[in-house]
């Protein structure tokens, strides 16, 4: 064999060994308490809305998970499962979800993807309210699939920050 060829194999199996998806874990240490009564986002559902805080979201099941995103943040955040959010609130997912950015970037991820693929709502970066100067104070994260995103072998834009709404349809 060829030394191009068995380097290439080389590097392509130590990167297959080394590649792999963020674990999504129970929070294992009480945060503290988010003291703010500022509405975070709004759920909307046809013609319901419903706004929640920071400790409203964080009443459900706090999730962590260590990653590094596609712009280059790097940590760990704690937050929610989109599906635990979900079902908390009522909200039947039939055909997708929109999320809406507080600059009104919205995106779009069908019932489907949402399915093949574990959503996280971060609340948090190493236990501290993630502020709006970085993409606070939600983010859309997927996991499953940190590696590929910041190896820009998927697409970034589901990947959203600063949520401001989150609706279903």
């Amino acid at each position: 064999m060829k030394p191009l060829k068995i380097l290439t194999i080389a590097v392509f199996t130590l990167s297959l060994a080394t590649s792999h998806a963020a674990e999504i874990i129970p929070l294992k240490t009480a945060l503290a308490p988010s003291t703010s009564n500022e509405n975070v986002v709004t759920l909307i559902a046809g013609n319901q809305r419903q706004s929640l805080t920071l400790a409203d979201i964080e009443k459900l099941s706090l999730q962590q998970t260590t990653l590094k995103t596609p712009w280059g943040t790097q940590g760990t955040f704690q937050g929610v499962m989109l599906k635990d959010l979900l079902s908390a609130y009522h909200l039947t997912l039939n055909k997708r979800v929109i999320f809406k950015a507080l600059d009104n970037y919205a995106a779009g991820i069908s019932k489907g993807e949402i399915e093949r693929s574990p959503a996280f709502i971060a609340t948090r970066l190493n236990g501290l309210a993630i502020p709006l100067n970085n993409k606070g104070p939600l983010i859309l994260l997927w996991p499953a699939r940190d590696t590929q995103a910041a190896q820009n072998q998927a697409p970034q834009s589901s990947w959203t920050w600063s949520i401001s709404d989150i609706s279903v349809e």
